[in-house]
């Protein structure tokens, strides 16, 4: 029996390390396949062990950082992101396709947020697109197990394995630890498994990618029900205005028995209100804060109410009115926190309503609207969704609030200054709110001093104890409050209270949230000061504004000093800080109430459009506290057309009340009587007599004008633009341990050395010498096509240069003397491709420059130029091929150099000037203003610029000025004269462009949307030609137009093939490189696999934009682009001496920007003020301009000022059109648009050294940094 049991225990033993290694059912096989995954191997000069890189988003000193620690013997990576940030520690692992692998490791995190957290990862995408991460650590916590299991593709042969704080587009914050990393092949596990091949981005223990794009999905329908059911009732307001509300039959008809209607009102609106109350419970935040509030006066009484540590950031005048519910609930029996207890708290701000509606009834029949009119205000006002939400739903006391505010004017118009006073003080105890007033309030105390000069000591006296009264409502209700606290307690708390949220916006559909910063900092900066400090200026010139409006309004009319105080609570919540989403519900009350005096139909307008916002406002804002997975792309929107809703709204009413308080204006309700038609003449015949002239008609000057710009120009572009030599052979290397060694002619000091990198690899090169001397070179994924040159100090005759970590593929390596001379190098013992590393000595640069290498976005453009060319997995996807293929063109003809991969591009640089110049004689019908239009456009800097790097908007650019080109010509045709089929000629042509356009970049879809404005445009044109030549007696003319139903048919299904067939083949066979590469990786492929490849880029493409979380110290604003308040900086070289600077920046020459932006909005003012006629001109770069610039003001994500450059065009267009219109009223101006053009010129020549990276003085750089737009140039 002992001897069984022994033999038991012995296999026992024996079973252990295959128990540990299994894994609660995982069955592991093979062997380790991570290099070091115990961090136990480092040279002392490297940062982290051997084998293992850091990659980042933003890899920099002060972005993040990787260090080792010891902790119980056990090493530890220590990954530290110090700004938002996307970085893993990672190493490359040869895997078998269709393969399980488990990646396990621990990880400890502190202070850990935002994005995916700490997790493991496997980090494909550079390599083949596809990437997953294990489950996500955020907060701080103590070290835990974390294993990610995953199947590869069924052609993969290689993972980058990623200890990762971040995510690809979701970046993090805080510090993660990893130790004891390990990765083996998985042959049985009861886990979940991450398929590379159909799970790409999946967070593994969760519920998988499309789970979590359904529940995203799901997250947003109460948002788009919202906007819907917004949409619905502000519609239904509009039809109700527009057919009823502004005709004075709804002041004039009688009623009977208005008392019962009225009952019906009141009952009506506390049916709602109730039933909103049990169908919801309240704002989680609010109501369970007022009724804990109202426990706590309860428990711990007043004296120790505010100093008991709970959050408290009302003032005590509500804490009365929660004290006093919570004891009703509590004599009731009424739970706490229940429904019923629920809706008990929201009995305050009902029966406010249900007051203030009487009250407007009231009110309405003393000014003459009538009894229907008086039921029609109060049945607005009660049944208004906002306010029925506000009091049903949520449960806030705004209405309260609301009704002390008008009790308070009110009161004061009837003399009755000192009651106003204390009801006033009230106010302000029961919402810090209420402080909003007090400055027109006091302006309309101390005039109303002033208007009755021989009762003014009268009138001061009661001022003064009207101030009294409202000090001493705040002192007295407040005393019981203050318990051992200061004497100033009350102020600190308001203090408090109003810099607690210190965010441009909270939730309020206002400016700020317009702006993207939503629960941004207040300290956020808009025309170069804080948020707040540009919020408190508004809210200062809000208050001068409404004063100044009361001032000259008041003694015309009682309504003055509530439509003043309503227009400043509106202009205070929609450009002031610090607000909520509720903030402007006052303002409702005071626009209605005086409305009541003035009986101006536009107030009604404006109380409708600010409630159909603030509906909009206050459903997202109560949705999304509890739902934050909604906080999205789709809020984002939302947020954006309700602020920009209510912006628009303010300025509506701010213009109104000028009309009414400052030029005594008031529009009347309308008459029901119709007024007398004009009768047209009917002989007089509306159609063009003669065929559109579509020829140019170039003169000699025209020829001369475009060859003079384009080859000056041309010259300008085509000089210094790049090396037409670089190494082209490379060494590739992925073994650790492979080592090459050359050797100098005599024993060398060698003080630095270059090294030019080629792509697909991240590694560490180990550069030895036979002393002992080492030094390592980290050769990063974007080091490529351009020398990085790296100081050191050694002497010797020989270097061994090895593979330390990762995997290498580098073109040419040289060294240097202390002389800054080339040293000769001799190979000895290459092997296979290693010769290579040192072939090309004569292409060495000896400074690295943008001259002789990569620089910005040329990292993503040209590199993939390179790949299509060579039938390479293409890198960059995240925008369509055909620009990249263009660029390939120049690296196919000049080789992989600097200028092979430019040069087309600078070309289509210069070509844009004839278009362009073509363009300007159209629209203009002058060869001046054609040249002066071309002129501007070529010297800008944006356009200089973004045409001599290889990436791809100038492909862009092109195509739209082509695609808007033939539009133009098209709108100017009328098919009733020119033929049918003499107008689809330049319709095809602009079909044609925006085609390629399209294939180019997703910006040119954009700009196709004004395409569809203007062809809709041109055939509503002709449909009222139709309708207009019908009505006459023209009988030539009908017989021109009774064709226009089949000839708008054909040209709309001219269109789709136009527009949409040709479009979508020259879209998709621009993937032809893709499916060339996966036809060779795969056995068989055909049509439906090309189909299925080119769906699966649109979808990463889409996904990519629409959910990229990314921050960059050079993203700016679309507000601030016409001004460039923020270049981009592309180059800075930190290889020259120090006594010269090298930039190179993307920015507007202030010249050609800033007077174009201010004379498009001078020609928008003149066009609005009618002192210019519209034409077709004004329509294609009005157009123009809304079709490029609109979108990015739509969009969320981080975005750049060479987005603008798509709209520098239309700018420059509207403004020469601007100047040409002011020369022909003023003939004595014309010497303007020269002046014009040599300001430009001239700012271009002077700063033409920080756009072209030209090396100059560090004194004439200080020199420049003093001009206009040189100052951001230079980095200052």
């Amino acid at each position: 029996m002992r001897k069984l049991l022994s033999i038991l225990l012995f296999v026992c033993l024996l079973s252990i390390p295959a128990l540990a290694l299994a894994d609660n059912g995982d069955q592991l096989a093979g062997e380790e396949l991570l290099y070091n995954g115990d961090f136990s191997v480092q040279v002392e000069s490297e940062e982290l062990p051997a084998g293992w890189e850091l990659r980042a988003y933003q890899n920099d000193a002060d972005s993040v950082s990787a260090t080792v620690a010891t902790e119980d013997n056990t090493t530890q990576i220590v990954l530290t992101n110090k700004v938002a940030n996307d970085a893993r520690v990672a190493q490359d692992v040869t895997v078998q396709p269709n393969t399980v692998y488990r990646l396990c490791a621990e990880i400890r995190t502190s202070d850990v947020e935002n994005g995916t957290g700490a997790n493991l990862s496997i980090d494909n995408y550079p390599i083949d697109k596809t990437y997953c991460y294990s489950e996500n650590l955020f907060g701080s916590d103590s070290w835990r197990e974390v294993m990610l299991y995953f199947r590869t593709a069924s052609e993969q042969t290689k993972v980058s394995v990623a200890l990762r704080l971040g995510g690809y587009g979701t970046t993090a914050t805080g510090t993660a630890e990893f130790r004891n990393v390990s990765l083996y092949e998985c042959t049985a596990t009861e886990n979940a498994i991450v398929n590379l091949a159909t799970e790409n981005g999946t967070v593994s223990n969760h519920t998988g990618a499309s789970t979590t794009a359904t529940t995203t999905a799901t997250a947003n329908d109460p948002l788009y029900l919202a906007v819907a059911f917004t949409l619905v009732l502000g519609v239904a307001f509009f039809w109700y205005y527009r057919n009823k509300l502004r005709y004075s039959s709804v002041a004039e008809e009688t009623l009977g028995k208005p008392q019962h209607a009225l009952m019906i009102i009141l009952i009506g609106m506390f049916i709602f209100r109730m039933v909103l109350s049990l169908v919801f419970h309240g704002h989680p935040t609010d109501i369970g804060c007022f009724m804990s509030w109202g426990n706590m006066v309860l428990d711990v009484g007043p004296d120790k109410f505010y100093t008991s540590g709970a959050f408290t950031d009302y003032p005590p005048g509500y804490m009365y009115i929660c004290g006093g519910l919570a004891g009703l609930c509590r004599l009731l029996g009424i739970p706490y926190n229940s429904d019923a207890m629920a809706l008990l708290f929201k009995l305050p701000s009902t029966f406010a309503d249900m007051a203030t509606v009487y009250l407007l009834y009231r009110l309405a029949k003393k000014n003459t609207i009538g009894e229907k009119g008086a039921l029609t205000i109060a049945g607005i006002y009660a049944f208004t969704p906002t306010l029925m939400f506000v009091s049903g739903a949520w449960g806030q006391i705004d209405s309260v609030l609301s009704l002390l505010i008008v009790g308070t004017i009110l009161l004061l118009q009837s003399d009755r200054r000192i009651l106003a006073g204390a009801v006033y003080g009230f106010a302000i105890l029961l919402k810090p709110q209420a402080l909003m007033f007090g400055p027109i309030l006091a302006v309309a105390f101390i005039l109303d001093i002033f208007d009755h000069r021989e009762q003014w000591k009268k009138k001061l006296l009661e001022t003064v104890l009207a101030v009294v009264a409202a000090l001493a409502v705040i002192f007295i209700l407040a005393l019981p409050f203050q318990g051992k606290q200061d004497v100033l307690w009350l102020l600190s708390k308001y203090k408090d209270t109003a810099t607690s949220y210190h965010y441009a916006s909270i939730e309020a559909f206002n400016l700020g949230s317009m702006l993207g910063w939503n629960w941004k900092t207040a300290d956020t900066r808009i025309l170069w000061m804080p948020y707040y400090q540009f919020g408190t200026w508004m809210i200062i010139l809000s208050v001068l504004f409404s004063s100044a409006l009361y001032f000259l309004g008041r003694k015309r009319n009682r309504g003055a000093l509530s439509l003043a105080a309503g227009l400043g609570a509106l202009l205070i919540f929609t450009f002031g800080h610090y607000m909520h989403e509720r903030y402007m519900i006052p303002a409702l009350l005071l626009i209605l109430l005086a409305y009541l005096y003035y009986g101006d139909r536009r107030l009604l307008a404006a109380f409708g459009g600010i409630s159909t916002t603030s509906l909009l406002n206050v459903l997202c804002a109560f949705y999304v506290v509890n739902h934050p997975d909604s906080r999205g792309h789709v809020y984002d929107v939302i947020t954006f057309i309700g602020s920009l809703g209510t912006v628009v709204m303010a300025v509506y009413l701010s213009v109104i009340s000028v009309q009414i308080l400052a030029l005594d204006r008031i529009s009347q309700p309308l008459r029901l009587e119709e007024q007398p038609k004009k009768r047209l003449p009917r002989r007089v015949s509306i159609l063009p007599t003669m065929p559109t002239d579509n020829k140019l008609h170039y003169t000699k000057k025209d020829i001369l004008f475009v060859l003079a710009i384009t080859l000056v120009y041309g010259v300008v572009a085509l000089t210094n633009l790049g090396s037409t030599s670089a190494p082209q052979t490379y060494w590739y290397s992925e073994k650790a341990g492979e080592s090459i060694t050359v050797r100098f002619p005599k024993v060398e000091r060698v003080t630095a050395y270059s090294v030019y990198g080629n792509i697909d690899t991240d590694g560490t090169l180990l550069l030895a010498t036979p002393d002992g001397h080492q030094e390592t070179f980290d050769q990063k994924y974007d080091d490529m096509f351009r020398w990085k040159k790296t100081t050191m100090d050694f002497v010797s005759d020989s270097v061994t240069i090895s593979l330390y970590s990762g995997t290498l593929k580098l073109n040419e390596l040289a060294f240097f003397d202390a002389n800054g001379e080339q040293i000769p190098v001799t190979v000895t013992g290459a092997e296979g491709t290693q010769a290579n590393l040192f072939d090309e000595q004569d292409t060495v640069a000896a400074v690295p420059s943008y001259y002789n290498g990569m620089y910005f976005d040329e990292l993503y453009h040209g590199r993939t130029a390179y790949e299509n060319l060579h039938n390479l997995t293409p890198y960059e996807n995240s925008h369509p091929p055909l620009g990249k293929l263009l660029i390939m063109l120049g690296v196919w003809v000049f080789g992989m150099v600097p200028f092979g991969w430019r040069v087309v591009g600078a070309l289509f640089g210069i070509g844009m000037l004839p278009v362009l110049y073509a363009f300007g004689k159209r629209l203009f019908k002058n060869s001046d203003y054609a040249m002066v239009l071309t002129t501007l456009f070529a010297f800008d800097f944006m356009h200089f610029t973004q045409t001599r790097i290889a990436t791809i908007d100038v492909y862009s650019v092109f195509f739209i000025l082509l695609m808007y080109y033939y539009m133009y010509q098209y709108i100017t045709m009328n098919f009733y004269v020119d033929g049918l089929k003499k107008t689809l000629k330049p319709l095809a042509l602009s079909g044609l462009f925006f085609g390629i356009g399209a294939a180019c970049k997703w910006t040119s879809i954009y700009a196709g949307a004004g395409l569809a404005v203007l062809l809709a445009s041109s055939l509503i044109s002709r449909y009222l030609d139709y309708v207009q030549v019908n009505a006459r007696d023209n009988d030539a003319d009908k017989a021109r137009v009774r064709d226009f139903w089949p000839m708008t048919i054909r040209t709309l299904l001219w269109c789709v093939l136009f527009f949409i067939v040709i479009p979508f083949t020259i879209y998709f066979a621009s993937y032809t490189p893709y499916f060339i590469y996966e036809s060779e990786q795969a056995t068989s492929y055909g049509l439906g696999d090309m189909f299925k490849t080119f769906g699966h880029y649109q979808q990463f493409m889409y996904n990519y934009h629409s959910t990229l979380n990314a921050t960059h110290p050079y993203q700016s604003s679309w507000y601030s682009w016409p001004f460039t308040i923020k270049p981009m900086w592309y180059f800075f070289n930190s290889y020259i001496a120090p006594e010269q600077v090298s930039t190179l920046s993307a920015s507007g020459n202030p010249a050609v920007w800033w007077v174009s932006a201010i004379g498009s909005v001078a020609l928008l003012w003149a066009r609005l003020s009618k002192r210019v006629a519209p034409d077709k001109a004004m329509q294609i770069f009005c157009v123009g301009i809304l079709a490029n610039f609109l979108p990015w003001v739509l969009v969320t994500r981080c975005t750049f000022i060479y987005h603008f450059f798509a709209t520098v065009p239309f700018i420059l267009m509207a403004t020469v059109y601007a100047l040409q219109k002011l020369e022909q009223r003023y003939p004595e101006a014309h010497f303007l648009k020269w002046f014009w053009v040599g300001f430009a010129v001239l700012f271009f020549v002077l700063l033409y050294p920080g756009i072209s990276g030209l090396a100059v003085p560090a004194d004439w750089a200080a020199f420049i940094s003093k001009l206009p737009g040189g100052k951001l140039m230079y980095g200052a």
